[in-house]
């Protein structure tokens, strides 16, 4: 079983959601320990494509695409979660670009104690953090800022 499990949400994005997919294949994580997972929510433009010809490329990394018919963010998080084979499961935008260490510290933090040091990170969101944790460890910080906080904060 991967234990975690990278989520992007896509929509008529093919070009960035590459440029995302380009940036985990350099990943520090060991591949057998992540898969990263894309819904596809109804796009029109050549997303399957790009994806199935990325996919091909990189054959030892653990890749997946599944559809999303209902439009809107929420539906996709929430297929993105129910699809998830890991046991810990992180968001990526579509649009950014992850790191070398990206999985690895993620995986470090949430494995530790369930994302509980990230309450000490952003007390604010505590709570959402503590419910996101207890359920299913899904751990999703609400913005870029925060991920990159997060990132650049855990030291391995």
């Amino acid at each position: 079983m991967k234990k975690l499990t990278i989520v992007i949400a896509t929509y008529n994005r093919a070009p960035y959601l590459l440029r995302t997919l380009k940036s985990l294949t350099n990943q520090t994580l060991d591949p057998e320990r992540f898969e990263i997972l894309v819904v596809n929510n109804n796009s029109t433009d050549d997303t399957k494509e790009v994806f199935a010809r990325f996919a091909t490329l990189y054959p030892t990394l653990s890749l997946r695409m599944v559809d999303e018919m209902q439009q809107g963010i929420s539906y996709v998080r929430n297929r993105g979660i129910a699809e998830a084979a890991g046991e810990y499961i992180v968001f990526l935008d579509d649009d950014e670009e992850a790191n070398p260490e990206f999985a690895e510290k993620y995986f470090y933090i949430i494995s530790l104690d369930a994302g509980k040091s990230l309450i000490k990170l952003y007390p604010k969101q505590a709570e959402l953090v503590k419910t996101m944790a207890e359920k299913r460890r899904v751990i999703t910080l609400a913005c870029r800022q925060c991920r990159k906080m997060c990132t650049e904060k855990i030291l391995i």
